[in-house]
């Protein structure tokens, strides 16, 4: 009978995300970085991924289909967002809009596999 092994592949983003909670929580780690460079910081990060994303995508071949399934579910969540956040927040329709697409172009940073 032979045994065979499954390994689990685990992104390394997952442990960098357990690191990073981890070490915000340790207060004297954290104490050596002032909010200022942890927001900018913070930001960069995620403009990283999100281009690392973006560059991955290929739309050769696939026309309208790709920029539809692309721009569909985008413009769906922006509006969505929009009306909540004017509803619950009573906040001017524009900067309704830019939060909903804000939160729209954040989102796929976490489905996309780096």
């Amino acid at each position: 009978m032979k045994c065979t092994k499954k390994f689990v592949v685990v992104p390394p983003h997952v442990g960098l995300i357990i690191f990073g909670m981890i070490g915000r929580n340790i207060h004297s780690y954290m104490d050596h970085y002032n909010d200022g460079w942890a927001t900018y910081i913070r930001m960069t990060c995620l403009v990283v991924i999100l281009c690392r994303g973006g560059l991955e995508l290929s739309f050769r071949g696939k026309g309208l289909t790709a920029v539809l399934l692309t721009l569909g579910p985008q413009i769906c969540e922006a509006i969505t967002v929009a009306l909540v956040s004017k509803g619950v927040y009573d906040m001017p329709i524009y900067v309704c809009f830019a939060l909903g697409f804000v939160i729209g172009a954040a989102s796929p940073a976490i489905l996309v596999p780096l």
